[in-house]
């Protein structure tokens, strides 16, 4: 994961990552919970192997956090994904 930060510093998100805090905003707005990887891949239309490095960027750069249940990982289930306030920001900043 050091590789990453030291390539992603800055923290304005690309293209992609703006695209996938959309699609993670959209979910949470349907769901009323923060969605899991799989629900943001599906969304997307990617992997959730494609989703994770996408999701692994933008916590590097504070813009999603794991959300309650982190830490309680049982078999494939994942936290699920929950944006922080400058993601929110930069969503509202960029519709």
């Amino acid at each position: 994961m050091k590789v990453i930060a030291d390539h992603y510093k800055n923290i304005l998100p690309t293209g992609k990552e703006l695209a996938v805090l959309h699609a993670i905003s959209e979910l949470e707005e349907e769901l009323g919970v923060p969605p899991h990887l799989p629900d943001v891949a599906g969304r997307y239309g990617v992997t959730r192997q494609a989703i994770h490095y996408w999701v692994k960027r933008l916590r590097l750069k504070n813009l999603v956090e794991p959300g309650p249940g982190a830490g309680h990982t049982l078999g494939s289930q994942t936290p699920p994904i929950k944006l922080t306030q400058q993601g929110r920001y930069f969503i509202a900043t960029s519709r």
